[in-house]
């Protein structure tokens, strides 16, 4: 069970994007969980920044963001790379232990990601051709190698119907074989942000209110951010519906918002 992030930079406010880090980090000790988990998510957090494609900050620790002061570090090292793309990430660990290698968000090659749920048992058919790939001992790691296979690459692609198109056989195939809770991710390569929300809601109890994600508009209708609660401020938020994706395009400010194609 996590809190997800994820930002693209529309106009030059310096101010924008610390501010919703830091209400961000908030839900490290304040985020939704479900009864009768403990409250908080504080088994780690990580920020991964990218500018003209490239990634330029990457920082994960296996630490509560709410008291250690290196997220906010971090985040004034994010910040100073002026990056155009960001996606963070608060885990409440449920499958591996904390550790670096178990925190997300998870990088491979161009691409970054972070999850939310379980992706189901680690030792699930789907996962064993790519279980070697992986440094870490949990399901959310081995959801991005088996995307990325899907793919066919672990470089940037800006083709978003063939990303989709990966993301689609991905879910069906982990859905149909590990049984999972929720596969809601953000993942970027720097080319374009994907907010993906994917619960199975019999899975859960009250899943459809914890399995959530929001997009956050500005004044003027354009779309800036994602997070799994609303972070309020400046922002009205908008709750993305089952089994949809949004589409932030970095490049041109564009969103699209689509469901999920089917496999």
């Amino acid at each position: 069970m996590c809190r997800l992030f994820a930002y693209r930079k529309l106009r030059n406010d310096p101010k924008q994007l610390p501010e919703l880090l830091v209400a961000f980090r908030d839900l490290a000790e304040h985020g939704k969980v479900i009864d009768p988990a403990d409250p908080g998510h504080k088994s780690g957090w990580g920020i991964v920044g990218y500018r003209d494609q490239a990634r330029v900050c990457e920082c994960r620790l296996p630490t509560d963001a709410s008291t250690d002061p290196e997220f906010l570090r971090a985040m004034d090292e994010l910040v100073a790379c002026a990056p155009d793309a960001v996606i963070a990430h608060l885990r409440k660990a449920t499958c591996g232990e904390p550790s670096v290698a178990n925190t997300h968000p998870f990088v491979v090659g161009a691409w970054s990601m972070g999850h939310n749920g379980n992706a189901g048992p680690i030792a699930a058919p789907c996962y064993e051709a790519i279980s070697s790939l992986c440094k870490g001992e949990n399901d959310s790691e081995r959801y991005m190698q088996l995307f990325l296979r899907m793919l066919g690459t672990s470089d940037a692609v800006a083709d978003t119907e063939r990303v989709l198109s990966a993301l689609t056989r991905t879910i069906a195939t982990i859905r149909r074989e590990a049984d999972p809770t929720s596969l809601s991710a953000v993942l970027t390569d720097g080319t374009h942000i994907y907010v993906l929300r994917a619960f199975t809601p019999e899975r859960v109890r009250l899943a459809d209110e914890y399995y959530t994600l929001f997009l956050g508009r500005t004044s003027g209708g354009a779309v800036v951010a994602a997070c799994s609660e609303p972070l309020g401020g400046e922002l009205s938020w908008e709750l993305l519906s089952n089994d949809t994706v949004a589409i932030f395009d970095v490049k041109t400010g564009s969103v699209s918002v689509q469901p999920l194609p089917t496999a």
